[in-house]
């Protein structure tokens, strides 16, 4: 809840252009990733969110699931680019995410207002396979 906040009444149903996976382990609900996608075929691309329950941290799980859902946008979604954007001071994320292959763009700035209210700047990282 750090980065996303404190989820609304209505969610998981509140962001109709994503599509949501639950994130399991050992049977147990320990978060969710979803995706997005750009069909404007000039501009086509997809994005990746995800959370995972701190207790299930460190453990390769967000990884593996970045890592996994990249690939089926990759292979099997007709893209060629898939974009993430954590926070900058999301250190961990970061590094999960670069182990699943992407590399970083670019910051941008006060891009994300933080559940404080405040805006934060975020990391662009991409993980594109050129057609």
């Amino acid at each position: 809840m750090r980065w996303w906040g404190e989820p609304d009444d209505d969610f998981p149903s509140d962001e109709p252009e994503s599509t949501r996976y639950a994130i399991e382990l050992d049977g147990c609900l320990v978060g969710m990733i979803q995706y997005g996608e750009e069909t404007e075929p000039d501009a086509r691309h997809a994005w990746i969110d995800i959370f995972l329950d701190p207790a299930v941290h460190g453990r390769g799980l967000g990884t593996d699931a970045v890592r996994t859902l990249a690939a089926h946008l990759l292979d099997q979604g007709g893209h060629h680019r898939v974009t993430i954007d954590p926070a900058v001071e999301n250190r961990a994320a970061v590094r999960a995410y670069e182990k699943a292959g992407f590399r970083p763009v670019g910051v941008l700035e006060a891009a994300w207002r933080a559940p404080t209210g405040a805006w934060v700047d975020v990391l662009l990282l991409e993980l594109v396979r050129r057609p």
